[in-house]
């Protein structure tokens, strides 16, 4: 008679394997968790390098050679649930002088005059090289309060700044963008930036890389028949569709951008900012909005990166300014959101109230089902299974979207309190909807994080 304590040979099996996942993702854990402390350690030598006036080429190439850099730039590139033994290959195929790349894939986008830009999608080895590349930058671009979209200074950074500016009684703004910023940077201007020449000549120069034209993976017909087939290779003659210039989706052209706009001024009167190749403008009179448009249009023209086209400036005159998917108005205190980002907001929240409602009535039925055989315990009531978990991703991953609104504000106040419908029939569950915003380290929080896990793992 067998032992009924004894463990069952595949509770057992799966019992170790559960073991050594949890053994390898502690080791894991623990080396990309130093990898991250060297890659710090080496990218702040490079800025104290710089700060000091030393010459940081010495410590640049330490840490465009470190393996533990490479690591943590694979990491990068492939995201962080990409498996471990994938990044470390990976990490051993980066090099930032490599000159083997395969052909870049890029697509065209449609802009919003119909217009269209090439994005591009790099190889991993060559994307993770881009990661080092812009850390290498970065730490030799000194922020001054007019670059954003780059680490340090991000685009909910310079919102809130803006804000700040409107309150203080910048209250005439203008905005405005480079025409086809990216395509337009001059080639040349990559060699002044702070990296070894043969690293900006074979991992930044378009001129030197070659690409490939691939559908566009939405709109693959007009693609198709804009840029002709995919497959289409071209390295040497470049034309006006393909990449030029800084290539859009790589993770270093914003950083690059930055720093090759350095000189970028502005006076007491008017201050600029500029995010990517989207600049805004705040003075305290019309006629400093104006003028400093008129400046900035000057400047981008003799740009050493450039010439650089200026678009024709949008002025608001004490009036509300949609900017970077904010909304900046005179009348509030706060920072609001653009009208074209709330809608799209709707058009989302939207399916996901149907998907939340098909589940509700899924559940219902079957609830109903199981109460009428009388042979069958009836269940619990199915509303306690029954959270909107569809509009809650959407409205979470919103909120986390536009960090420079307030949670409270009217806007996402308004979608919160009118996306409470049937699903929302339990007092508890109800509760969670009314503190969907909660802190981190709440218990709401941390029930509904607890509850969107349980959700998308079923669902997985």
């Amino acid at each position: 008679m067998s032992d009924p304590c004894e463990v069952p040979n595949a509770q057992r099996m799966a019992i170790m394997n559960l073991g050594s996942k949890f053994h390898m993702d502690r080791k894991w854990s623990r080396e990309i968790g130093w990898a991250y402390e060297v890659y710090h350690q080496r990218a702040e030598a490079i800025h104290s390098a710089t700060m000091s006036g030393k010459r940081p080429q010495p410590v640049t190439r330490d840490f465009l050679r470190s393996p533990h850099a490479k690591l943590v730039s694979a990491y990068k590139a492939l995201g962080g649930s990409a498996d471990p033994d994938q990044v470390r290959a990976l990490s051993r195929q980066v090099d930032a002088w490599a000159t083997d790349y395969p052909p870049i894939r890029w697509y065209p986008k449609t802009k919003p005059d119909r217009s269209s830009r090439p994005i591009c999608v790099l190889p991993p080895a060559l994307k993770a090289a881009q990661y080092l590349i812009r850390e290498v930058i970065n730490q030799q671009t000194a922020p001054n309060g007019s670059l954003f979209g780059i680490p340090g200074a991000s685009r909910d950074d310079l919102a809130r700044q803006l804000k700040q500016l409107q309150n203080s009684g910048y209250v005439y703004l203008a905005k405005t963008d480079v025409v086809d910023c990216y395509q337009s940077i001059n080639p040349d201007a990559l060699y002044s930036l702070p990296l070894p020449q043969e690293v900006t000549r074979r991992a930044l120069d378009t001129r030197s890389l070659h690409f490939s034209v691939t559908h566009h993976p939405n709109n693959a017909s007009q693609a198709k028949q804009d840029f002709g087939s995919s497959g289409s290779i071209y390295g040497t003659d470049h034309n006006v569709s393909g990449p030029k210039g800084l290539m859009q989706g790589s993770p270093a052209s914003g950083v690059v951008l930055a720093h090759l706009l350095v000189g970028l001024s502005d006076s007491a009167n008017a201050r600029v900012m500029i995010c990517f190749d989207n600049i805004v403008i705040a003075a305290r009179t019309p006629a400093g909005t104006r003028a400093m448009a008129d400046t900035l249009a000057v400047y981008l023209e003799r740009c050493p990166a450039g010439p650089l086209a200026m678009c024709e400036p949008e002025f608001s005159d004490d009036t509300p300014m949609d900017f970077l998917g904010y909304r900046f108005d005179p009348s509030r205190d706060d920072i609001g959101i653009a009208e074209d980002a709330l809608s799209r907001l709707e058009e989302r929240l939207g399916i996901a109230e149907q998907v939340d409602m098909e589940r509700l009535h899924a559940l219902l039925e079957t609830y109903e089902q199981s109460a009428a055989d009388p042979t069958q315990i009836t269940p619990a009531n199915p509303l306690l299974d029954a959270p909107p978990v569809s509009a809650w991703r959407v409205l979470r991953d919103w909120r986390a979207g536009f960090p420079a609104a307030r949670s409270d504000g009217p806007e996402l106040s308004h979608y919160l309190r009118t996306s409470a419908d049937a699903t929302i029939d339990h007092p508890r569950i109800s509760h969670l909807h009314e503190n969907l915003f909660a802190d981190p380290g709440t218990w709401e929080n941390d029930a509904i994080r607890a509850i969107l896990k349980r959700h998308c793992d079923e669902r997985g």
